[in-house]
């Protein structure tokens, strides 16, 4: 039963996460005009389960801060500790959950990376995807010293990530 609410709720926020994708990626594609040969398409990198730390975190640390609140007046101090040490790292992991949430936008020519704001962070030529390495869990992509990060989730995106290697003819 348990599987089937996680489920629901996975669709749920996967299907609004995809529309406002598509919004941006439209935004994004018309602000650029030509500069964009060809077809573009769009990945997804972490966002899902970033989108899922951010929603899920946030009411947990809520409870354990009225459950902190609640032992507290009830007199059970060490417990108040410990709820608010819980409810101090669902907030630390639901801001480093969705910092790694990212939109990567691609074509023949070029991928951009967006962060979850849609700001973008980086465009990268056809040079440096020619050069990106396949580990299991991780795409990397090195480009001016840096190392840019796909990460490859059987849950969120591995379909998306499957299509992205074979339109470039990576293995996998």
């Amino acid at each position: 039963m348990g599987h089937i609410v996680q489920r629901l709720v996975r669709n749920a926020i996967m299907q609004a996460v995809n529309q406002a994708i598509q919004k941006k990626t439209q935004q994004e594609a018309a602000k650029l005009g030509n500069e964009w040969k060809g077809s573009f398409h769009c990945l997804v990198s972490g966002y899902y389960s970033g989108m899922t730390v951010k929603y899920l975190m946030l009411p947990f640390a809520i409870f354990c801060i009225l459950c902190a609140a609640g032992s507290g007046i009830a007199g059970g101090l060490t417990y108040s500790i410990w709820f608010i040490v819980i409810a101090v790292v669902c907030l630390v992991t639901r801001s480093y959950g969705m910092k790694k949430m990212r939109v990567i936008i691609y074509w023949d020519n070029g991928m951009a990376f967006y962060d979850k704001n849609g700001n973008e962070l980086v465009q990268l030529p056809r040079t440096a995807i020619d050069q990106m390495t396949v580990k299991n869990s991780k795409i990397t992509i090195p480009w001016e010293g840096k190392e840019y990060k796909i990460i490859r989730n059987p849950l969120d995106n591995e379909k998306e990530v499957r299509e992205m290697l074979d339109f470039y003819g990576k293995d996998r």
